[in-house]
């Protein structure tokens, strides 16, 4: 009987140690975890292939909207993106982004996508940096 017990709590501790580490509501930020003053500068190129330097301001409510961006597993089948994004650290590494509109962005290092979940004032926020970039003249 202690026999039967030891194995089946040892077949239950085996099956908790192999669960899926990750959820279905992993955020970049919490992937990636780049805190705003990590971050030396953001440029973002609209589909003209104008680059717009976000100010410091428009940095941090970028780093907000992508933070809390949820990961979905697989790759993107449709358009091409809106915007390219590259986040430059003050340690020189880069990271790149594609974005399509305020909806969906590509982390260039990730296998899947991630959904921006923002509220309504976030959602007018990120459109207002965008459209920045989209009204920009090259």
């Amino acid at each position: 009987m202690n026999k039967i017990l030891a194995i089946l709590i040892f077949l239950a501790l085996l099956l908790t140690g192999c669960q899926k580490n990750t959820s279905d509501h992993d955020t970049w930020g919490n992937k990636h975890n780049i805190n705003t003053g990590d971050i030396s500068e953001i440029v973002i190129q609209n589909v003209k292939g104008t680059d717009v330097i976000l100010p410091q301001k428009e940095i941090i409510s970028f780093m907000k909207a992508i933070n809390g961006g949820r990961y979905n597993i697989g790759k993107l089948d449709i358009r091409p993106p809106d915007y390219s994004v590259k986040i430059t650290l003050k340690n020189g590494k880069t990271r790149g982004l594609s974005i399509w509109g305020a909806d969906l962005f590509v982390d260039h290092d990730d296998n899947g996508h991630y959904q921006f979940v923002l509220s309504e004032n976030e959602r007018t926020k990120v459109t207002d940096i965008l459209n920045k970039a989209e009204s920009v003249e090259k």
